[in-house]
């Protein structure tokens, strides 16, 4: 079972404010913290946050029209868990959106299309008998209505794999791509791969011929899977014991993916992947690291993607005194959020002309809680229209 925090990139025209999201255990509750993004970069909290989570939320989205954000929730001992949907203010406060919260199962991945139609997000199969073979995962597929309201499509959820991980969708909207774990050889001999849906027009999800893709054969934990900001092509972070390793795959008109031959790299170095994004408009990825020898310290590095799609050497800085937890780069290239494993803080970075990263003065922004899921809600949209 695999769960990662899963971002969203989107293309927007600059029109009115970007906001940057956490959500977690803060401040000893479940919550969601807001804030604007100033000129500078730096983060100033918008009315009324901090907001009322639901149970123990894990991870956070925001629709690409910038109009919504959704958090999982995971199960506790008294309720199942759901997907909590809040509605955009002009200034950046959240209100829930009509029958929130939705489903209930045991949610994992969580992901929106390019044009803000779809939810979806991986239910996790649970089994703590090493004597029974692991059950297949789903991918459940929600139709965002004219208010924000989900609602379950015809035929959701839908079988993947054992170990089901990552998700993202393609820069079109037609297609969905999700890692398939392997952490229990002896009951899923094969080695970690990508699958791939058809996103029907009302949400419906069909598997793609060729499924599963080709693997890179490297690895066995698919820790985030990446779009390049041209949409031609799919990143698979994966870890290998203690070493981390990206591989890439083209993606054709009809879906498939194809690898791309000497484009896997593996890291010689002790080191773990935790999370990974890109910088929509200048075109690097940013990882976040994690010293596979002790697992308390870390850093984010950065890769530049070439007109071939591939990744030129990626830059790893000192490992500091925390590990990186979950990151996001702003739609226009100039600032990335980051939470870490032991700092209480949302940290705020300025993103140089070659990926570096500085931070901004004032940063961290004090959480009191020592991490949280991140989600950006671009600028570009009318936030009052329905």
């Amino acid at each position: 079972m695999t769960l990662c925090i899963s971002l969203v990139l989107s293309f927007a025209v600059r029109l009115d404010a970007q906001f940057v999201y956490t959500a977690g255990r803060i401040n000893g509750a479940n919550q969601i913290l807001g804030f604007r993004i100033t000129s500078t970069g730096a983060l100033t909290p918008v009315p009324g946050s901090p907001f009322t989570a639901g149970s123990e939320p894990t991870a956070i989205v925001a629709d690409p029209k910038g109009k919504y954000v959704y958090v999982v929730n995971q199960p506790t001992l008294t309720e199942g868990g759901n997907i909590s949907g809040f509605r955009v203010g002009s200034t950046g406060e959240l209100s829930p959106v009509p029958g929130s919260p939705f489903g209930r199962s045991y949610y994992g991945n969580p992901t929106v299309d390019v044009n803000g139609k779809f939810v979806f997000v991986t239910i996790l199969s649970v089994n703590n008998d090493p004597e029974v073979p692991p059950a297949p995962d789903w991918v459940a597929a929600f139709r965002i209505g004219p208010s924000g309201s989900l609602e379950e499509v015809p035929g959701s959820p839908y079988i993947t794999d054992v170990n089901s991980g990552p998700l993202v969708t393609d820069s079109t909207g037609q297609f969905l791509y999700i890692g398939i774990d392997d952490e229990e050889p002896s009951w899923a001999p094969m080695p970690p791969y990508i699958g791939g849906f058809k996103i029907e027009s009302n949400g419906t999800l069909t598997r793609l011929p060729g499924w599963p893709f080709a693997t890179s054969n490297v690895g066995f934990m698919p820790i985030a899977l990446v779009l390049d900001p041209r949409g031609k092509y799919v990143y698979e972070f994966n870890n290998v014991y203690s070493q981390g390793a990206v591989a890439v795959y083209q993606v054709a008109a009809d879906g498939a993916l194809t690898l791309v031959s000497n484009s896997t790299t593996v890291f010689d170095w002790p080191v773990a992947i935790f999370t990974a994004t890109a910088d929509p408009k200048a075109g690097f990825v940013y990882t976040a690291f994690i010293n596979a020898d002790t697992y308390s310290t870390g850093a984010i590095g950065s890769a530049k993607i070439d007109a071939q799609g591939s990744l030129k050497a990626i830059v790893v800085p000192p490992f500091s005194a925390d590990m990186p937890y979950s990151i996001a780069a702003e739609p226009y290239g100039k600032f990335l959020y980051a939470t870490y494993f032991g700092s209480t803080g949302l940290w705020e970075y300025q993103i140089a002309a070659d990926g570096s990263l500085t931070p901004i003065p004032g940063s961290p922004v004090g959480l009191n809680s020592p991490w949280g899921a991140i989600a950006i809600v671009p600028a570009g949209v009318d936030r009052n229209a329905q």
